[in-house]
């Protein structure tokens, strides 16, 4: 039937693209921020700048380090994984490296969501840092 959409075509379809997305994001980001890349090492930092950015459960409370660590292993989620310790070799990613993957998601609702509310206030029609 025309016009009619396939839910698994299309995340297959996706699923084939997104390495390339995830790749052309960080390259777009690092061609026109270079200066603003920083290291994200250990679960804290990773989980402030996830937070930061307002990226939340599906139920929008705060992302635990079970969750982000799934993401890790099971979609592929650029962080580097560190010893079982945790204290000596810690996890770590990159700001462009998150961003980039979390901007070439299928979709918002499917293992994360984005408070309202992103630590900005609203001044007329424009952000204004709080």
């Amino acid at each position: 039937m025309p016009g009619r959409r396939n839910y698994a075509r299309e995340r297959a379809e996706h699923a084939a693209v997104a390495p390339d997305l995830q790749q052309q994001y960080a390259q777009l980001l690092s061609r026109h921020l270079p200066t603003y890349d920083r290291a994200l090492v250990g679960p804290a930092q990773i989980l402030a700048n996830l937070h930061g950015l307002g990226i939340r459960r599906l139920n929008g409370d705060k992302l635990t380090w079970r969750i982000v660590n799934s993401w890790r292993v099971h979609d592929g989620c650029p962080i580097l994984r560190g010893n079982r310790r945790g204290s000596r070799r810690p996890q770590m990613t990159t700001t462009y490296a998150l961003t980039a993957w979390l901007l070439s998601r299928f979709h918002l609702g499917d293992r994360f969501s984005v408070a309202t509310h992103a630590g900005f206030t609203t001044t007329g029609s424009f952000p204004a840092s709080p």
